[in-house]
């Protein structure tokens, strides 16, 4: 009987060690999660947002076509325009960036991202334009600056006709907003 009780302390004994383990683990996990949820938000002030040029549809002219998340033209005899939505949820854009692969030797990829403010009055827009400069295999990174915020944001492209040195096209744009 005595040794009966003893295997019973015992494995009590053993049960609360390991609760005790258990509860101390799952301490330190809600302890390490709330040290995150209290961290400062301020070096996530930055709102950066990606965007592939697949997320582009036709306006007019050119061939539209798809390549790994881009937009080409594969047109010889005409320029593609096309409009690129963007998601809007801060009062501004602080900068960006278009990424373009220009293989026409005449004709350069020209984009303007866009606000835009609807009210009474009419429709007013803020933009900036970017450019390629020249031509070649490589992607060419467009930077530009802020854009007051508006209703919503956009691009429009021209994407050049294709070449004997390939086709242009646009593979992302980058938004920042605060």
């Amino acid at each position: 009987m005595i040794i009966r009780l003893t295997l019973a302390v015992r494995m009590i004994l053993e049960q609360k060690r390991r609760m005790t383990m258990i509860t101390s683990k799952l301490v330190r996990g809600l302890a390490v999660i709330a040290g995150l949820a209290l961290v400062s938000t301020s070096a996530l002030a930055a709102d950066g947002k990606q965007y592939g040029g697949s997320e582009c549809r036709q306006v007019s002219g050119g061939t539209f076509n798809y390549f790994a998340g881009t937009v080409y033209n594969a047109s010889t005899t005409q320029e593609l325009n096309v409009i690129c939505p963007f998601v809007k949820d801060s009062t501004s854009i602080t900068n960006g960036t278009v990424t373009v692969f220009d293989r026409n030797p005449s004709l350069d990829v020209s984009c303007q991202i866009i606000t835009e403010f609807n009210n009474a009055s009419g429709t007013f827009q803020n933009f900036t334009t970017v450019t390629s400069s020249g031509f070649g295999s490589g992607a060419q990174v467009l930077s530009f600056g802020a854009l007051p915020g508006n209703n919503y944001y956009y691009a429009t492209c021209s994407i050049p006709r294709a070449t004997s040195s390939g086709a242009s096209d646009v593979a992302e744009f980058f938004i920042n907003e605060p």
